[in-house]
């Protein structure tokens, strides 16, 4: 979640338009159905934020979503991705690694990380 104004809160995200902080929580979720997940102690809020907000405008990562499918099936054969492009989880994740979280280093492919990865390191 980026900001809060009047009472209601604004993401950063990536979506196929790209990367944005224009939507509020409630239209990305209808009907109310998310968890938000608290950033781990070891996270510098203002320096996740920061990384987040100057990737605003950046585009989506269509092939970093085609490399995670490939690698469901063929896991660590190929990697496909274009420079200056975010998928929502990689978006996190590398804001969660600027943030100083050591659980980011973790990961094989920080632009393929899957939702459920950052979810369970964070947990």
């Amino acid at each position: 979640m980026d900001r809060q104004e009047n009472g209601v809160w604004y993401i950063i995200q990536a979506e196929a338009k790209g990367v944005t902080n224009d939507k509020t929580l409630d239209s990305v979720a209808p009907g109310g159905v998310y968890e938000v997940i608290s950033l781990p102690a070891s996270v510098n809020r203002d320096k996740f934020l920061e990384f987040a907000r100057s990737q605003v405008g950046a585009t989506y990562g269509y092939l970093s979503i085609l490399s995670c499918a490939v690698d469901l099936v063929l896991p660590d054969t190929i990697c496909l991705r274009k420079a200056d492009t975010w998928i929502c989880s990689a978006l996190v994740a590398g804001s969660l690694l600027f943030g100083g979280f050591p659980g980011a280093c973790k990961w094989p492919d920080l632009y393929t990380v899957t939702p459920a990865q950052v979810a369970q390191a964070c947990a």
